[in-house]
């Protein structure tokens, strides 16, 4: 039986890759203040790093980003919906009385 230890290597690609894509989606100001509420003074990256660790790794956090990024979508595109809804019926009802007048 062979018993295999973390992979080092593997390791810091994984939490290189999750700083990476928390920077590019813009999330790095939340990171740096869930750290601070786990009671670290981290930023950046190395917040990153912490928040990964707590939450049980790179793969546990590469999933709650893409859930995350999923759900704001999602809830973007229904606040949109919404909007434009809403705005057809004032248009609606605008453009009907302007041309009665």
């Amino acid at each position: 039986m062979n018993l295999r230890f973390y992979d080092f290597e593997t390791l810091e690609k994984g939490y290189a890759g999750i700083a990476s894509a928390v920077s590019n989606l813009g999330l790095g100001g939340l990171t740096t203040t869930i750290a601070s509420i786990m009671g670290s003074n981290a930023a950046g990256a190395a917040a990153t790093a912490v928040v990964t660790s707590a939450v049980g790794g790179p793969v546990v956090m590469g999933a709650l980003i893409a859930g995350g990024t999923t759900a704001t979508a999602y809830g973007t595109y229904k606040l949109g919906e919404f909007s434009v809804k809403k705005l057809g019926k004032w248009a609606s009802s605008y453009c009907t009385v302007q041309s009665s007048l």
